[in-house]
């Protein structure tokens, strides 16, 4: 066997995957887009702006650079990463994608991975999708929850009242449902992001304590679609299963889950059939 063989296959598919991702991913995440161009002055005064707008803007033009020439961008790394813990959620996701645009700076992999546990599901998915341009495995799990219905959990003990029914589209921030509390004012429980009703567990008048599910939302197509495409990179024999179910298509699916399940299974089976022990 000569050396080259035993290397393995050519990484010139995986890097034209990457490459691929690093433009197009998580698009579905963006909050807005600004199509006015920024020097470096007005990137500097805007990145560090109290205005949230602002500092998506400046994440906007940081994008363009990064896509079209990084050492324009480079500059302005220390003030991105320093916008990790951002207190506004839509920026925090703008970070997180931003961030998967360059795959050869570790302080990105770093924020990224502490990302993994942020608070919102849309940052923490926004992560995990740009973690896969590191072809870092630690995105695997969240990019498995991406594959399957959100569970909405109480956010405290109480009857609930007015909770939304199997079936309805929800977008971010619309009222699931609200939880009167045997003391104190309701609490109304927001929808963490976008998709469909997928089940509803606890209907009104029913009784739940904290922690317990509420509903279910089951993802948007797009949404698969990229977890799909991190999977092809970092996805393990055992996560097949969630994987051939999009590969065996559904009515009412777009076709590209079933076209990229195809992939991503075919990717999965060939790492695990080059790491499986060759017989004597």
């Amino acid at each position: 066997m000569n050396q080259e063989a035993a290397r393995g296959p050519s990484r010139w598919p995986l890097l034209v995957i990457l490459a691929a991702m690093l433009v197009v991913t998580f698009s579905f995440f963006r909050m807005t887009w600004f199509g006015v161009r920024l020097s470096d002055e007005a990137l500097a005064e805007k990145i560090g702006s109290d205005k949230p707008r602002d500092v998506q803007h400046a994440l906007e033009e940081m994008s363009m650079r990064m896509q079209g020439d990084k050492d324009a961008a480079r500059p302005f790394y220390d003030e991105v990463c320093a916008l990790e813990e951002h207190p506004e959620t839509p920026v925090r996701n703008m970070v997180a994608w931003v961030m998967g645009m360059d795959n050869g700076e570790p302080r990105f992999r770093d924020a990224l991975v502490r990302l993994l546990e942020d608070d919102a599901v849309t940052v923490r998915y926004n992560a995990a999708c740009s973690l896969t341009t590191f072809g870092d495995e630690r995105a695997r799990p969240i990019l498995l929850e991406m594959l399957e219905p959100h569970r909405v959990l109480a956010p405290v003990s109480g009857t609930v009242e007015d909770v939304l029914g199997h079936g309805i589209a929800v977008k971010l921030g619309v009222q699931l449902a609200r939880i009167a509390p045997a003391e104190g004012d309701r609490v109304e429980v927001r929808c963490p992001l976008e998709g469909t009703i997928h089940r509803v567990l606890t209907g009104s008048g029913g009784r739940l304590e904290k922690g317990d599910e509420i509903l279910s939302i089951a993802p948007l197509d797009v949404q698969i679609l990229e977890a799909l495409k991190g999977l092809y990179l970092v996805g393990r024999a055992e996560d097949l299963p969630l994987v051939e179910a999009f590969e065996r298509g559904a009515a009412g699916r777009d076709p590209l889950l079933q076209t990229q399940a195809r992939s991503t299974a075919e990717a999965i089976r060939g790492r695990a059939a080059q790491a499986a022990p060759k017989s004597q």
